[in-house]
């Protein structure tokens, strides 16, 4: 849930700029008359659209201009790109990935580093600013909104780390992420689980809708989005599949899914157990006879090994046979790319580009900042 910040109520020229940013956005450069016809709004509002964007250098002229659509060469515009960036930054206890996106959406910086383990809690918070900080520096944009992924459950309300036993990332529940970065960056700030950003990221790149995002990493998760929405859970618990009691009274995370289920999958995996495998799959099992989807996405860092997801995806497609499943793609970036594209999206919303209300259900907890703000 979001912490509001005082803004300006929507009126016919803040609509007429996003309507304007959001041609620009999908088809990157338009002329004023080819945005009035993709838009439906007339060609003098679109003009004063431009002159408003254009005085806030939130769009930029063109260099070349259009001589092929009207008799006359037509000024080009553009998103500009030099107005800012987001951030995305994916925190695990012993590495950080960071990606940079400009207001025009493209990748500006992507990063993956690497960090001692036993970090305190005051050298994994100096870490994380300097990283962001090299990042700013960088790409020598000012920085507009931050979405961060942490390797553990986030509440939704709070935007607090959720404390929980055989965490991956215990550190994280000893640091408040949102002051520390807020009153070190003045920006917005997006905050989220990174099995949720995945799950978001899986979403919008496939178009499924009713489906479970599973997550092998070091830790196992899963995403469940249903009917258009992601669900977090009231206390952005849901989905913790590692916690479902399989015999033994011991739930997955203690009697299969430990450190060094981990990493013997990872440097070993095919000498993982097939009761290992049967177990990971009972639990998967049990939570799609409660949620009924229609396609299972596995994805993570294991997920890339085919020695350890050939016997896996063998077993599930004979226990759940009338479920389509299927691998991620980006089975390590997806927490990172789905963290970007709310970053992104929350730093057009700080700009009034984007509706907030139709924003808020993909960000999860945020922080806004506007830029007139001060």
């Amino acid at each position: 849930m979001p912490k509001h910040s005082a803004h300006k109520p929507s009126s016919l020229a803040v609509n007429t700029d996003r309507a304007f940013v959001a041609c620009l956005r999908e088809h990157r450069v338009l002329s004023r008359a080819a945005i009035a016809t993709q838009t439906g709004i007339s060609k003098p509002t679109i003009s004063e659209s431009a002159q408003r964007l254009l005085a806030r250098e939130l769009i930029t002229e063109c260099a070349v201009k259009d001589t092929q659509t009207s008799k006359r060469p037509a000024v080009l515009y553009e998103v500009n790109k030099d107005q800012g960036i987001s951030i995305a930054i994916v925190l695990e206890e012993n590495r950080s990935q960071i990606c940079a996106k400009d207001l025009q959406g493209n990748i500006r910086l992507l990063e993956s580093k690497a960090f001692p383990k036993g970090r305190s809690v005051a050298q994994f918070s100096d870490d994380l600013v300097d990283f962001i900080h090299s990042t700013i520096e960088q790409t020598g944009l000012s920085l507009l909104a931050i979405g961060l992924s942490i390797a553990d459950p986030v509440h939704p309300r709070s935007g607090r780390v959720v404390p929980m036993p055989h965490s991956p990332f215990p550190t994280a529940q000893h640091i408040d992420f949102i002051e520390l970065l807020t009153s070190e960056f003045q920006c917005s700030l997006t905050i989220d689980n990174d099995v949720n950003w995945a799950t978001l990221h899986e979403q919008q790149t496939t178009g499924l809708n009713n489906f479970l995002y599973v997550f092998l990493g070091r830790g196992i998760g899963c995403g469940l989005y249903f009917d258009q929405t992601l669900i977090r859970g009231h206390n952005g618990m849901a989905g913790e599949i590692g916690y479902l009691t399989l015999h033994n009274d011991q739930n997955l995370l203690e009697s299969v899914y430990t450190e060094a289920f981990y990493e013997l999958t990872k440097n070993q995996p095919e000498q993982v157990h097939q009761s290992d495998l049967a177990d990971i799959v009972k639990a998967l099992r049990s939570t799609s006879e409660v949620c009924a989807p229609e396609t299972i996405i596995l994805g993570g860092e294991l997920s890339a090994l085919e020695a350890f997801m050939q016997p896996l995806t063998i077993e599930l497609q004979a226990q759940l046979d009338q479920l389509s499943v299927l691998q991620s793609e980006v089975p390590e970036y997806a927490p990172l790319l789905g963290a970007a594209q709310a970053a992104y999206e929350l730093a057009l919303v700080s700009l009034d580009l984007v509706d907030e209300q139709m924003a808020a259900l993909r960000l999860g907890f945020y922080t806004l900042k506007r830029p007139l703000e001060g």
